[in-house]
């Protein structure tokens, strides 16, 4: 019969802890046993058993180097996120952030005026509110693990309401539109979908060297209705970038670009709208992050109607004579 003494194994090979001593050929169920303690939780003593089976049996014995590293990473907390700020426009949105922990994990502080952050397995879904203040808002929340031992903050920005015009022109030529004709919707409110913003940069256009900016969008009930689309420029803490010479501006002197379209049927569709934004209208003169996303406007009403905002796009701007 095989018989388990229990001794403090810390005596012999420095540890803490009471384990399992097994004679000689109980390796095996040592293995077994810190397996079972790895599963559970109880890491110290897999470490202990794993340690006591590499005494007796030698450190080749069955899987146990294997199984010794993985009780050592799991006694190492591990936490990380997707992503560890959001910055989004003023209007309401979700985001998604996927969480990766080899402990139990918990959100600390998720609820305020500006967001709420909820949990689906292992992603957080972040409501972020419609900013209706003046001005832009911070906030931010952590994950935790659940005994403490590690924590991620996560950073919120939303930037204030946009309600200015851009008076600036766009030197693009003819954008790539495809417009298909749909029923007509049973709900007659003008709207708007932006399916995609993507660049292209260092193009020219009139001499000019900038950046052309595409947009796949949707609008609906605007047949024959004059829109206007609309870029608007921030540096990279959503301070909005100062027009220096009356041109590619909104109409209280912020950097920008538009260009009208008008739909053609009741739902319309362009695959690829272009505007183009020469780099020298950026007015920046050092290498930074710039930051801008995407507005269409309503134009046949007055005041002119917000239909809807793009996501936040990023990229790197260097002058050419830096």
């Amino acid at each position: 019969m095989k018989h388990t003494i229990y001794i403090l194994f810390c005596a012999c090979v420095m540890l803490l802890g009471c384990v399992s001593l097994y004679a000689d050929d109980d390796c095996d169920l040592a293995l077994q046993e810190a397996r079972e303690a790895l599963d559970d939780g109880n890491y110290q003593k897999a470490k202990d058993l794993c340690n006591y089976v590499i005494v007796v049996c030698g450190s080749s014995y069955g899987n146990v180097s294997s199984l010794m590293a993985d009780v050592k990473d799991a006694m190492s907390p591990k936490l990380t996120l997707s992503r560890t700020s959001l910055s989004v426009g003023p209007s309401a949105t979700t985001e998604y952030i996927t969480v990766s922990s080899n402990r139990p994990w918990k959100i600390k502080f998720g609820s305020g005026a500006m967001y709420s952050v909820t949990r689906s397995g292992n992603q957080l879904v972040v409501k972020i509110n419609e900013n209706t203040t003046s001005s832009s808002r911070t906030d931010y929340f952590k994950i935790v693990t659940e005994d403490g031992n590690k924590e991620v903050k996560v950073s919120l920005s939303q930037s204030a309401p946009r309600r200015s015009q851009s008076t600036g022109t766009s030197n693009s030529g003819a954008s790539n539109r495809s417009t298909s004709s749909s029923s007509y919707s049973s709900a007659h409110t003008p709207s708007a979908t932006i399916h995609d913003v993507w660049v292209e940069h260092n193009k020219y256009e009139g001499g000019e060297k900038g950046m052309r900016i595409h947009i796949k969008m949707e609008v609906v009930n605007l047949n024959a209705k004059k829109c206007r689309a609309i870029a608007y420029f921030y540096d990279s803490n959503s301070n909005p970038l100062v027009d220096r010479n009356d041109s590619y501006r909104t109409t209280d002197g912020k950097v920008s670009v538009g260009k009208d379209f008008t739909p053609s049927y009741d739902n319309s569709t362009f695959s690829d709208f272009t505007m183009f934004m020469p780099y020298s209208e950026l007015h920046v003169s050092y290498k930074s992050t710039i930051r801008f996303f995407v507005t269409l406007w309503n134009k046949s009403v007055s005041p002119n109607k917000e239909l809807t905002d793009s996501n936040w796009m990023s990229f790197t701007y260097t002058p050419s004579s830096y």
